[in-house]
């Protein structure tokens, strides 16, 4: 008996020892870690770009500091910094193979297209991307590409006949997706189960399974069939998604593109001291469960220097040898006074800037040739014209703003994007590059004069002038631009009316407008069409340009129409009542200006033109009466 127990325990030793050695093994997938862009320049802070994927070559998502762990020559380094953004570099083919069987008639294949269509205009200028449709047969609506107005084309001439050929369709979509060599990926979306497919689900997966071509699959409605779409989704490597309704489908699609784009961002603190010159490896390695997979880069170690340990006596030999100084007598005096220095450096800085903005702003040719190339050239041409200052500025703007925003309040950075939304994003700032000069005009100046003078409260003074001053520069560019759009409105709402009236919808007079005119207001208006092909509603996307506008007149225009589109008035009446009362408001606007200017006209009058009127008339007689008033005298 003692035996029998013993044997068997060794047999299960034995058995425990084998799934210990295989269970790792068989738990990590073939993922692959890539490291793209690092930044050594703001040392000892070093970031680059991580791009982690799946053995399918879908990236990973939610990965966190601790799943990521970074060596420098073997030794792990600190305080490391991950989080996620949208701009992978490398392009992403996709595969809408879309329902359009009867269950799908009326609204909800509407819904679906006008979805399709947001998560088409969300991908990015190289990513590819097809339509395949499925009803009484398989179809490829529109092979792979990257042009969105044959895919938006293809996508409206979806229509619904019977039938659902589930796994036909899945087969089909996985061999078009299967053309490209970037990374590649299905989209099924159906409400209904499989009917009248010619293959079956094992015959369907085993073929998808071979192309390795993962399938993420939407079950819309709420009588979709869940089982076999969470097993096409399970065994090709995608994932599943509910939409009960046509209003989350965009917003399923969203979800959608920005798993296939994310990328993260990586920068840790390097505790490495060496030689300048020497190579530093880097290692950083990914311990996820599930996926352990490493990759590595070099640089090369820059200027930063030793630090010695603090309260070291000095070496004597290694004293400086210093010369006899002057006495105080006799030093040079700064020109200009105690004060001279710091205002030519506050001068030196203000030129520096606006020699900045200048080699940075297209010129009035570029904005010009806008009209005529595409905006992607323009960009291009625009960034060519200061590639040189945009190479030496840029580890400026990414070290000091990456401080300003870790010490800036959420509130105010809100208020700050707000701002330069409001002002049109003027020279194509950000909010990087506004704290970035936020942050140079506080510092620069205050730092100089605290040097030159020793006065900590005149420096102190300084930061607070120079933090503040962008903002007011900020205020003005709004309030200019507020301006600019409430001469441009009435003329805006004539053509919107003249559209309208001559049988154009709404979207497509704002588009008329956005075509024919290049003004801050078609800019608004041009914001408003995008939000709505990302899958905003017309009245979001109209409210949302209100509260950046913030100009009354823009207030009750858009209030018109979202109350015209609720209660089903016709919008060619909203709008032919709201041109005539802003040409109403801007007639009575310029009579009381006119009324003002009789009154601020009388201050430079008194105080220029009648003192200059006086010497004309009065000069030649005062010789006279002065002689006269002489001869009284006597």
């Amino acid at each position: 008996m003692k035996s029998t127990i013993i044997y068997k325990l060794g047999h299960a030793a034995v058995l425990l020892a084998v799934l210990m050695v295989l269970l790792p093994a068989s738990a990590s997938a073939e993922g692959k870690l890539e490291l793209t862009a690092p930044n050594t320049n703001s040392q000892p802070r070093v970031s680059l770009t991580l791009t982690a994927t799946d053995e399918n070559g879908l990236p990973l998502l939610d990965l966190e500091p601790k799943d990521v762990e970074v060596t420098e020559n073997g030794v792990v380094q600190e305080d490391v910094v991950l989080y996620p953004f949208y701009e992978r570099p490398t392009p992403v083919d996709s595969v809408l193979a879309l329902d359009a069987s009867l269950t799908m008639r009326g609204k909800p294949l509407e819904e679906a297209k006008v979805a399709a269509k947001g998560f088409v205009n969300g991908m990015g200028a190289e990513d590819r991307t097809g339509v395949v449709s499925f009803g009484k047969a398989v179809k490829i609506e529109q092979p792979l590409t990257t042009d969105t107005t044959k895919l938006a084309q293809a996508i409206n001439r979806l229509k619904v006949s019977p039938m659902t050929p589930l796994y036909d369709a899945l087969v089909v979509a996985a061999e078009e997706a299967n053309r490209s060599t970037n990374p590649r990926v299905v989209i099924l979306m159906t409400d209904g189960a499989n009917w009248r497919s010619k293959l079956t689900a094992d015959e369907a997966l085993e073929q998808v399974q071979d192309l390795g071509v993962p399938v993420f699959t939407v079950g819309f409605g709420k009588r979709a069939a869940k089982a076999p779409l969470e097993r096409i989704a399970q065994e090709t490597g995608g994932k599943y998604y509910t939409a009960l309704e046509g209003s989350s489908l965009a917003e399923i699609f969203q979800q959608i593109s920005k798993q296939l784009h994310q990328d993260y961002r990586l920068s840790y603190k390097s505790s490495t001291v060496a030689a300048v010159g020497s190579t530093v490896d880097v290692r950083v390695s990914l311990k996820r469960t599930g996926y352990e997979t490493e990759a590595s880069f070099s640089y090369d170690y820059a200027s930063r220097q030793r630090v010695e340990r603090a309260g070291a006596p000095a070496a004597v030999g290694n004293l400086r040898v210093i010369t006899e100084a002057k006495p105080v007598e006799q030093m040079t005096a700064i020109p200009g006074g105690t004060f001279g220095l710091p205002i030519g450096a506050g001068l030196a800085t203000l030129v520096f800037s606006f020699g900045a903005w200048l080699a940075s702003t297209p010129s009035r040719v570029q904005r010009r040739l806008a009209s005529y190339i595409s905006m992607s050239d323009f960009i291009e041409v625009a960034t060519t014209r200061s590639s040189k200052l945009g190479i030496m500025m840029r580890p400026v703007v990414q070290f000091t703003s990456a401080i300003m925003l870790r010490i800036l309040p959420a509130s105010h950075q809100r208020k700050l994007v707000e701002g330069l939304a409001a002002a049109g994003y003027p020279y194509r700032w950000r909010l990087a590059q506004f704290v970035t000069l936020k942050g140079l005009a506080a510092l620069l100046p205050a730092g100089i004069t605290f040097f030159a003078t020793q006065n900590l409260l005149l420096a102190v003074g300084l930061v607070g002038l120079g933090f503040y001053a962008p903002n007011y520069w900020l205020a003005k560019k709004v309030k200019q631009r507020r301006s600019r759009i409430l001469l441009q409105l009435p003329d805006a709402l004539d053509l919107l009316t003249i559209s309208v009236e001559a049988g154009l919808g709404f979207d497509a007079a704002v588009t008329e407008v956005v075509q024919k005119w290049d003004n801050d207001l078609a800019k608004e208006f041009g914001a408003v069409l995008a939000e709505m092909k990302l899958g905003k509603s017309r009245r979001e996307a109209l409210k949302a340009m209100a509260k950046r506008i913030d100009i009354p007149e823009m207030r009750v225009f858009v209030g018109a129409i979202v109350q015209a589109e609720e209660i089903g008035m016709g919008i060619g009446r909203a709008l032919s009542i709201q041109a005539e009362q802003m040409r109403l408001r801007r007639r009575q606007r310029a009579e009381e200006l006119a009324h003002k200017a009789v009154v601020k006209i009388l201050f430079p009058m008194v105080f220029f033109i009648f003192p200059a009127i006086f010497v004309v008339l009065l000069g030649p007689a005062v010789p006279s009466v002065i002689q006269a008033f002489a001869g009284l005298g006597k």
